[in-house]
């Protein structure tokens, strides 16, 4: 095996390059020993950690408010709908509630995605069972219509936009 300064033909080489049998290389820092070990080995270099790789950014997340903004709410019917209170696709948007036919959502917070775009976590309740959902409300239209969904996407079916009632 034989050691030579890597780069350099001086002894004080920081690093030396090892031919030893396969190609090995090995570093090893002469200042701290001055020279090999006597069996012939070189001894033991630490090795330099890799340096952490930077965090991926994240990405923003919507602000949270305590209620429902003031555009969303109101009472609302499927597109076709009467919007007369026996009607069962009825929807009544408080600050702090949506009132289906049969089950009420208790706003637990709201993620306000943009201006006609908010994500709402509710405590549901009804026909004598709870639930936790996130729902996806959409203003388009000017904000006459509204589209509510779920916001993870396990919604089974197509969304039913309702119109704002008068």
């Amino acid at each position: 095996m034989s050691f030579q300064p890597w780069g350099k033909t001086d002894a004080t080489a920081d690093w030396i390059h090892c031919s030893c049998s396969g190609g090995l290389l090995a570093g090893m820092d002469q200042s701290a020993e001055g020279s090999m070990a006597a069996d012939g080995e070189a001894p033991a270099a630490p090795i330099a950690a890799s340096p952490e790789p930077a965090a991926a950014p994240q990405a923003p997340t919507a602000p949270a408010v305590a209620a429902i903004p003031e555009r969303f709410r109101g009472v609302w019917d499927y597109i076709e709908g009467s919007c007369a209170p026996e009607s069962d696709l009825r929807l009544e948007v408080t600050a702090g509630d949506l009132m289906f036919y049969e089950s009420v959502g208790e706003v637990e917070s709201v993620e306000v995605e943009n201006d006609n775009q908010v994500v709402v976590e509710l405590s549901m309740s009804g026909e004598g069972e709870s639930w936790t959902e996130r729902t996806r409300l959409t203003l388009t239209d000017g904000g006459d219509i509204l589209t509510p969904v779920d916001a993870d996407g396990e919604q089974a079916g197509t969304p039913m936009p309702r119109k704002r009632c008068e």
